[in-house]
């Protein structure tokens, strides 16, 4: 049920239906997926002036009713509801066909994938020590995921296909941590942060999953990581952790790492690790 919302200057009470077809109207709104598109929702409803008040979905496409505030456009509502939703849904399931998530199921928390439609899950990887994170490739061939050895830091990265086969180890396996980000679009990289350099702070890189050549974006002082990267490679969003509670977000050029800063330090301000929105 909608209710006013009270602003300093205005109250109001504006309801959106907002209907999204899937691409090419595939039916991949499974109700595996349906629950996953509801938990993404409530997040997004923590981290923005938006709230979900029903969500509905069909074999291929799904509605939203919501509320915002004036100052939140129809374009840009559409465009983060679609945004967010698509790359997370797109981390389990890139076809909607098959789910990739972590579980204890054996006894150790290791990377699983099941049918989006339901069924038993299927062991990918059988580690000693705990796997913290997963994500596809763009083209669903490939698995990322960082191992715990332990259970505790030094964290490395590892990719297999979703049969568990070809894994293999893209960092060194020493003692610094490196800590899993995601795919570029086109599927050759993968962006992740590590303390190699300097165990104090954590620069950006991103590693070819081909050759395992990483390459540095940014150095960072402190706490730092890389949000996105554009679709043509070029350019990448930086976050940089200045204390608890308030951080900047950096342009990078990927080629020649000029940065310019994104969000002036107006007042302490914590921005969020939504998806930043690259125009194509």
């Amino acid at each position: 049920m909608s209710e006013f919302i009270h602003k300093k200057h205005n109250v109001s009470v504006l309801l959106y239906h907002i209907v999204c077809p899937a691409k090419y109207r595939r039916a991949v709104f499974t109700p595996d997926v349906d629950e996953k598109l509801k938990e993404i929702c409530a997040d997004i409803a923590l981290r923005y002036e938006i709230e979900f008040l029903e969500i509905g979905t069909d074999e291929d496409h799904v509605h939203f009713l919501v509320q915002s505030v004036p100052t939140y456009s129809r374009t840009r509502i559409v465009r983060t509801i679609k945004s967010i939703t698509a790359k997370e849904i797109f981390r389990q399931t890139p076809d909607g066909k098959s789910i990739a998530f972590i579980s204890n199921l054996n006894g150790i928390p290791q990377v699983w994938t099941m049918p989006a439609s339901g069924g038993f899950p299927k062991l990918v990887t059988a580690f000693d020590d705990p796997v913290g994170f997963v994500t596809w490739s763009p083209d669903g061939n490939w698995l990322a995921f960082n191992v715990a050895p332990g259970g505790g830091f030094n964290e490395q990265i590892y990719i297999a296909r979703p049969d568990g086969s070809e894994l293999r180890r893209l960092t060194e396996g020493g003692k610094e941590n490196n800590f899993l980000g995601d795919w570029t679009h086109d599927g050759k990289y993968i962006f992740f942060s590590s303390n190699r350099r300097n165990p104090a702070s954590t620069d950006s890189y991103l590693l070819d999953i081909k050759s395992g050549e990483r390459r540095m974006v940014a150095e960072n002082k402190g706490t730092g990581g890389i949000n996105e990267v554009s679709r043509d490679g070029r350019r990448a969003v930086v976050s940089r952790l200045l204390n608890r509670g308030n951080n900047n977000l950096y342009l990078i050029d990927v080629e020649d790492g000029k940065e310019a800063l994104l969000t002036p330090p107006i007042i302490p301000i914590r921005f969020g690790s939504a998806t930043p929105l690259f125009t194509t």
